[in-house]
C-alpha cells in the first residue's frame, strides 16, 4: 500500500529555532512533532494579501498539542500571527485544500511553495518583530493613560478582557470591538501627543483637544510648534 507523504512545516515555539520542512505521512508523525495528542486550528490564506500572482487561496491547518494550554506550553508567536489566535507549543502546519478539487476535505496536503518560502525565509519573524514593537508601544500608551487618569483601571481591565477572549478564538461583538479600538486609539494618540507636547497632561478640560486630535490627527503645525520650542 502506498503512503501519501505531505510536505509540512514545523513551527517551533522557541523563537531561537527556525521553522523547517517536515514530511508527514500520518497522525503519528504529527504527534511526534507536537509532543502528544493533537487538535487543529485553521485559517484561510488569501494569496492576494501576500502579493502573489498565479496562485490559489488555501486553508492552512495547524496541528497543536490538544492540552497545550493546560500544560502551560510557551506561546508560539509565529503560529499566533499565522492563525490570529493564541497558539502554544510546537505546531505542524499543512494545507487542508485538495489541489485537484480545491476543496477543504479534511485530508493533509503540501503547503504551497510560495507560502512555505515566506515562512522559511524569515518574513514571518520580521512580521512578528514589528507586531511586538507595536504591542510594546500600545502597552506603554495604556500605562501612560492609566497614570494620567485618562482611563480607569476598570475601563482598561474591560478592554484587556475582550482582547484576551479574542486571542483565545472567541468572537467579539461589533460594539465591543468599536469600544476597544477607540480606547486603544485614544491611548496611542494621547501618548504620541504628550510626547511631542501637542496634548497637555490630561485634565477634565482635555477632552476637547483629545477629540480634535483623534479626528484630525497630529498636524504638521503641532510638530513645527514642538520642534520650534526645542522639544519641550
Amino acid at each position: 500500500m502506498t503512503t501519501n507523504i505531505a510536505t509540512g512545516i514545523l513551527i517551533p515555539a522557541d523563537m531561537d529555532k527556525q521553522p523547517h520542512v517536515v514530511p508527514i505521512a500520518g497522525v503519528d508523525d504529527i504527534q511526534c512533532h507536537v509532543g502528544g495528542f493533537i487538535d487543529a486550528v485553521t485559517t484561510d490564506v488569501d494569496h492576494v494579501e501576500f502579493g502573489v500572482e498565479n496562485a490559489r487561496d488555501f486553508v492552512l491547518v495547524g496541528y497543536v498539542h490538544d492540552e497545550g494550554l493546560l500544560l502551560d506550553m510557551p506561546t508560539n508567536h509565529r503560529a499566533t500571527v499565522m492563525f490570529q489566535r493564541h497558539v502554544v507549543g510546537d505546531v505542524v502546519v499543512l494545507s487542508g485544500t485538495n489541489p485537484v478539487t480545491e476543496n477543504y476535505d479534511g485530508d493533509n496536503y503540501d503547503v504551497p511553495h510560495w507560502y512555505a518560502q515566506r515562512v522559511l525565509d524569515g518574513t514571518l519573524d520580521w512580521v512578528i518583530a514589528n507586531a511586538m514593537d507595536t504591542t510594546d508601544m500600545i502597552h506603554d500608551a495604556i500605562e501612560l493613560a492609566l497614570t494620567d487618569g485618562l482611563f480607569s483601571q476598570e475601563d482598561i481591565a474591560m478592554v484587556m478582557e475582550i482582547m484576551e477572549a479574542h486571542a483565545d478564538g472567541e468572537p467579539i461583538d461589533p460594539e465591543d470591538r468599536e469600544v476597544v479600538n477607540m480606547v486603544l486609539m485614544t491611548c496611542v494618540v494621547y501618548s504620541k501627543g504628550r510626547s511631542i507636547g501637542a496634548i497637555p497632561m490630561y485634565d477634565e478640560r482635555g477632552w476637547e483637544l483629545m477629540e480634535d486630535v483623534l479626528t484630525n490627527g497630529i498636524t504638521d503645525e503641532m510638530l513645527e510648534d514642538f520642534l520650534g520650542n526645542g522639544g519641550q
